[in-house]
């Protein structure tokens, strides 16, 4: 019998290329879209739309300070 035809081996899939397409998850996909739609401006900037992103930089700074290698 072929490998193919074998069912007792093709018992599951395992995907081994995370480097090339890595699967999201559901809360990062939320979080960047509600970045590129809702939080748009300059940081820098005096008026509200970039005040309010000043202040999410400076809460993603403090929290994902830890994972810098």
């Amino acid at each position: 019998l072929g490998i193919a035809q074998n069912r007792s081996f093709v018992c599951c899939r395992i995907y081994m290329d995370y480097n090339a397409t890595t699967p999201v998850d559901p809360e990062v996909v939320r979080v960047v879209t509600d970045a590129l739609t809702e939080a748009w401006g300059n940081p820098s900037s005096n008026y509200l739309p970039g005040m309010r992103l000043s202040k999410i930089d400076v809460w993603q700074t403090s929290n994902m300070s830890h994972l810098k290698a």
